[in-house]
């Protein structure tokens, strides 16, 4: 076979995978229409941690986890339970409202996602008066309703000490049906 000939084919083959992937694609957008992403609001008032935005698009979601009501805050240690038939952890990136560069770490393990990110404590802390904290990711393996929940007593905000702040609220949020 001639090197154009097999230029030619390798042009259509290609051309074939996009037309496939395009597809699928499609298909991914048409089974997940049907759901949105829901967070959990905030009580009125005290310190919280929970959801304050979250986009769901083609099988994936991007979730920002935000804090309020804390001062001089050396880190957060976050749980989150997940079914691992629904969700599938890709990343956790710390935010950019962060005034110093933060140090963080995620993995998915047993149910769990275990998310570390904060500061050295003699860097002073941080204020989190409704700030973001960090934006995780997620594909979402089987589209249905799906809960994604804090574990509360394996969450901490941890002071310039290293010991928990007493007193936070966790608050998680799902996937749930458009209304």
């Amino acid at each position: 076979m001639s090197v154009r000939g097999i230029s030619l084919m390798l042009s259509a083959v290609l051309s074939l995978a996009a037309f496939i992937t395009a597809c699928a694609d499609d298909l991914r957008r048409e089974k997940t229409d049907f759901l949105t992403w829901e967070a959990q609001p905030p009580p009125a008032e005290g310190p919280a941690v929970y959801f304050s935005a979250g986009e769901f698009s083609r099988g994936r979601l991007v979730a920002t986890i935000a804090a309020r009501g804390l001062e001089r805050v050396a880190g957060f240690a976050l749980r989150l339970r997940v079914d691992e038939g629904k969700w599938r952890f890709v990343e956790f990136r710390p935010a950019s409202a962060w005034t110093r560069r933060p140090h963080a770490a995620a993995a998915a393990r047993g149910g769990l996602v275990l998310l570390g990110v904060g500061l050295p404590a003699d860097s002073g802390g941080e204020d989190f008066a409704g700030r973001p904290v960090g934006t995780l990711v997620f594909e979402v393996a089987d589209p249905s309703a799906a809960a994604l929940d804090f574990v509360p007593e394996r969450s901490a905000v941890l002071d310039l000490h290293g010991e928990p702040v007493p007193g936070v609220t966790f608050q998680g949020g799902g996937l749930a049906p458009r209304r």
